[in-house]
């Protein structure tokens, strides 16, 4: 006969079996993830030059080397916005949810228009001849960037609902997905006559994965979804979402200064 004793004892073994079994899938997951974004950085470079040459290979290197810049259109509401969505994750608030991404994603777009412009001028100012594929070029890249953007956000949705080891795993089919692309384009297109190739599919690859980790975390928010949920109005939903944003920065502001020393 089980003791009351050792029903809880088996209880709480199997909590500790279940999460290190979590745990050892998210450290798979990450693992995986960082294998095939080093496999693709190697070979996307080499497919590039081998189409491109050194010449046309520099300019690629230069639309490639604004990515830095272009990465600030998230405005740095990444870490305070994730404790945000957690707990509108935690407490059901789908509605409000969505409404404060669709709130980011304006701010985001804004930002990145802002930021691709200067990027524009420096990249005129930095080529000698003006040459119409390079800015051809330039504009996919920064597309796929925004793409791009856009879906870490909604990747760290995926993550506050609990499911880490998805979230990489899917940025692994990311990096899969460029790299196949940029393999079609270059059976494709015979010869490359600037980067423009090598940035559609970059371009293709994150419409894809922003596709991908919308549907996904569509799905994990369903699962999640309380039946009963507060109704607000539209003017309260703008007030609330208005003071998300606000403490999301203010989140973003308190961990940055904590890990600068």
């Amino acid at each position: 006969m089980v003791s009351n004793g050792n029903i809880r004892h088996l209880g709480v073994r199997g909590t500790a079996v279940a999460s290190l079994e979590s745990r050892f899938g998210v450290n798979v997951s990450v693992v995986v993830a960082l294998v095939v974004s080093f496999g693709v950085g190697v070979l996307v470079p080499r497919l590039a030059l081998a189409k491109l040459g050194e010449a046309s290979y520099g300019v690629y290197a230069l639309i490639v080397g604004f990515s830095g810049v272009l990465s600030f259109a998230d405005l740095g509401l990444i870490p305070g916005l994730t404790l945000v969505l957690a707990r509108l994750v935690a407490m059901g608030e789908v509605a409000r949810l969505y409404f404060l991404l669709r709130r980011v994603d304006r701010l985001v777009v804004a930002c990145f228009a802002c930021l691709a412009a200067g990027c524009g001028g420096l990249m005129y100012m930095s080529l000698h001849n003006l040459d119409r594929h390079a800015f051809y070029a330039f504009g996919l890249f920064a597309l796929a960037t925004l793409w791009s953007a856009r879906a870490e956000i909604r990747s760290t949705l995926i993550c506050v609902s609990g499911a880490v080891g998805a979230a990489y795993l899917l940025r692994s089919v990311y990096s899969l997905l460029f790299l196949l692309f940029v393999v079609i384009m270059g059976v494709l297109v015979g010869k490359w006559d600037g980067p423009w190739p090598v940035c559609l599919g970059q371009l293709s690859a994150s419409w894809s994965y922003y596709a991908l980790v919308n549907l996904y975390s569509g799905r994990r928010l369903t699962e999640r979804k309380r039946a009963a949920h507060a109704r607000r109005s539209d003017r309260s939903s703008r007030d609330d979402t208005r003071d998300l944003l606000r403490e999301a920065l203010r989140l973003s502001k308190s961990l940055l200064k904590k890990q600068v020393p």
